[in-house]
């Protein structure tokens, strides 16, 4: 149910779906490298709209839209792009670090994607976020 909690944001360019890369490959092939600039776009995006990220949690859930813009027809799934965005604004937390408030990871983030839409003057996803908290029973 969306309220006055709900943000949006958008990321401007063409979106880049997710990609299996080995740690290595992360750094040295041409898809791992675009992917990670466009994990950094992402989160560039969501500081520069002032997003506020709730920390995911099993009473509070985080539900996440995508509406994806494609400039043409070759493009990845919005399902992967949808990914991104969530593995960018809640990364796995290999180790707990003391001190730091935990962001969580999206274990507990779930939402949808519609099919793809197309704009070729302005590619872009807009991003809506918003709490959900969890019915009595469910957890």
């Amino acid at each position: 149910m969306k309220d006055e909690s709900t943000q949006t944001f958008v990321i401007y360019g063409d979106p880049v779906p997710h990609v299996t890369v080995t740690y290595r490959g992360k750094f040295l092939s041409k898809r791992g490298k675009r992917l990670a600039e466009y994990k950094e776009r992402i989160r560039l995006a969501a500081i520069a709209a002032r997003i506020k990220l709730p920390v995911p949690s099993r009473e509070c859930m985080v539900m996440v839209s995508t509406n994806i813009y494609f400039s043409n027809g070759r493009h990845g799934d919005t399902e992967s792009v949808h990914k991104v965005i969530k593995d960018s604004l809640w990364p796995r937390l290999r180790r707990k670090i003391r001190g730091q408030p935990s962001t969580g990871d999206d274990k507990y983030v779930g939402g949808f994607y519609p099919p793809p839409r197309y704009d070729a003057n302005n590619p872009r996803v807009v991003v809506t976020i918003w709490p959900e908290p969890a019915e009595r029973g469910r957890i």
